[in-house]
């Protein structure tokens, strides 16, 4: 099993890893970060950024010739640790939103164009007090959104200046001089102040937003109906585009060369709409210039899509990806040359159980697996520390302590003896295999025909792997009281925990249970904070997941603070959640 996978135009060795042809295909694996992970992906003409689940920054493509070579690349690729919480690629460039506010660039110049000058993010001083909440990239238009709502653009304007070949002249709200130093006289200009969301895309001269009051606008080239507005009229100004009255809300706008796919919220089911030229990937069998709904995905629940400039792909709750448009560079990963409607794309050894993504690059295409949690490396760590170890497994070589509990949850009380006799005449590389799964959820060839040999089925093996298995079975922890082995006293009431869970994810109760001797098994909370809150906090630590309907006199006593006076290691994952869930809370008060 692979947790990613990329195909399509490899001219610039844009693709990660994969291999010196100009073009691949048929989907290949590639690994970039050590835990398998990639949180981010954006692609623009030349070049390819991938973020990792640890903030690890890598680009790959058409560097410089001075820091081209296999030796100093490797060393330059993983340099910066930022958090993003989004980037995305214009033609030549590249924009990045941290996870407080900031946004970034790196890529070509921003002004000239003219080299790859910056390699890694470069922060834009225009935002650094304003806060930032989305940003997109059009082919040489870049956009910015704050909270407030105000959208402010920079670089190309004129739309009606573009001919069919896309051939214009470029103007440019800059000084006629750039550097780093002098990024906060950037004149960005602002096009709405009641905008919640923003699209584009980076081969493309048109753009949409959202208002506040939940209405679509969009501009730019529209010579072949891709803004959906009823005409084939290219317009400087936002356009409002009319959609079908069963659209609650857009999710999505992606954008092709000469077309657009929207992803719309229909009382809670993702369905796909397209406009624009049917030879470039809308999904329908004919030219349109107004949204309608694609009829081969009408019964498919879509809860993402990506456009590249001649394709589309589009991924279900089931992990299951669909592909059309333009296949000549590969990018579709299938055998035909052009595609009119939704194809599913099956991809040999990917694993569906991770939280998969899609993303078009402009003439290639990538799936992989995002790692939201930490959990996993958090109890990993406990094993790899040797702490809290009650029991232990024999091998050839020697002996591996591991957790009574966690072998348990993982393959049932009645399989552990059986475990620990096959292991025995196993080398320690097979031992570290099937403990690689049963902390991590990482299933390997060895690991698994072990697990096979056991009993298990394949089936359900494969269901309790990866991070998506290994957290479904430590869910099942919570409603176990009869194994849990320690309290938490808040206002007088008790609260059951598992030590090995609280000790693993906050180094609070780690640092308590390696350091104080004490038999009564439970602990009076100091923090002065509510039951209900102490509970829910619990909850988090079992689930890694906040609850929606949370008391909001809870969230803000756990916005007090809460994971920095509990020393959890995921703080920052923590932090996102509830501030999230805050702000959803806050705009129905």
């Amino acid at each position: 099993m692979n947790n990613n996978f990329t195909w399509g135009d490899n001219q610039y060795k844009q693709l990660p890893f994969v291999s010196n042809l100009n073009q691949i295909k048929k989907p290949q694996p590639f690994s970039v970060f050590d835990d398998g992970f990639v949180n981010y992906i954006s692609s623009c003409k030349t070049e390819t950024t991938l973020i990792g689940s640890n903030k690890e920054f890598c680009i790959f493509g058409n560097f410089p010739k001075e820091i081209n070579s296999q030796d100093e690349s490797k060393s330059q690729q993983k340099k910066k640790k930022i958090n993003f919480s989004k980037i995305s690629a214009g033609e030549l460039i590249f924009l990045g939103l941290s996870e407080d506010g900031n946004v970034y660039f790196w890529g070509k110049d921003l002004l000239t164009k003219e080299n790859a000058k910056y390699l890694y993010p470069q922060i834009i001083d225009s935002f650094i007090k304003e806060n930032v909440i989305d940003i997109a990239c059009g082919a040489d238009q870049y956009f910015v959104l704050i909270e407030e709502g105000a959208l402010y653009s920079f670089g190309f304007q004129n739309f009606e200046s573009i001919d069919d070949n896309l051939q214009s002249v470029f103007q440019f709200f800059l000084p006629s001089t750039f550097s780093v130093q002098e990024q906060n006289k950037l004149r960005w200009k602002t096009i709405s102040k009641n905008v919640k969301k923003i699209f584009s895309g980076n081969q493309v001269y048109r753009y949409f937003f959202v208002s506040k009051d939940n209405k679509l606008y969009g501009a730019g080239l529209n010579t072949y109906g891709q803004l959906g507005v009823n005409d084939f009229q290219t317009t400087n100004s936002p356009t409002l585009v009319s959609l079908p009255q069963e659209v609650d809300e857009v999710i999505d706008i992606q954008c092709g060369y000469y077309f657009s796919v929207l992803l719309a919220n229909e009382k809670g089911i993702g369905r796909v709409y397209s406009t624009g030229s049917f030879e470039n990937g809308i999904g329908l069998s004919k030219d349109i210039c107004m949204f309608q709904k694609i009829p081969t995905l009408k019964n498919e629940n879509i809860k993402q899509i990506s456009c590249g400039r001649v394709h589309t792909i589009a991924l279900n709750e089931a992990n299951e990806i669909y592909v059309w448009g333009s296949n000549r560079y590969g990018q579709l990963g299938i055998q035909n040359s052009m595609v009119t409607i939704p194809t599913k794309l099956e991809i040999r050894g990917l694993d569906k159980q991770n939280e998969l993504v899609v993303h078009c690059g402009p003439l290639n295409s990538f799936v992989f697996s995002r790692n939201n949690t930490s959990l996993s490396s958090e109890f990993a760590m406990l094993l790899e520390r040797e702490e809290f170890c009650d029991d232990e497994i024999e091998y050839k070589q020697g002996k591996k302590v591991v957790h009574s509990l966690i072998l348990q949850l993982r393959i049932g009380f009645e399989l552990i003896g059986n475990l620990k006799t096959i292991l025995k005449i196993h080398p320690k590389e097979d031992v570290d295999s099937i403990l690689q799964w049963i902390y991590w959820g990482k299933l390997e060839n060895k690991s698994l025909q072990i697990l096979k040999k056991l009993g298990l089925e394949e089936k359900v093996i494969e269901s309790k792997s990866f991070c998506s298995g290994l957290k479904r079975d430590l869910q099942k922890l919570f409603t176990q009281d009869q194994t849990k082995d320690f309290s938490i006293i808040a206002e007088g009431k008790p609260i059951k925990t598992h030590k090995i869970i609280i000790a693993a994810r906050s180094q609070l109760f780690r640092g308590m249970f390696l350091h104080v001797k004490d038999d009564s098994n439970q602990v009076h909370d100091y923090s002065n904070r509510k039951f209900e809150t102490i509970q829910a906090f619990i909850h988090y630590l079992y689930f890694d997941e906040l609850e929606n309907d949370l008391p909001f006199e809870v969230i803000e006593e756990m916005n007090n603070n809460i994971s920095e006076y509990f020393q959890i290691y995921s703080l920052d994952y923590f932090n996102k959640k509830l501030s999230k869930i805050r702000k959803n809370k806050m705009k129905n008060l």
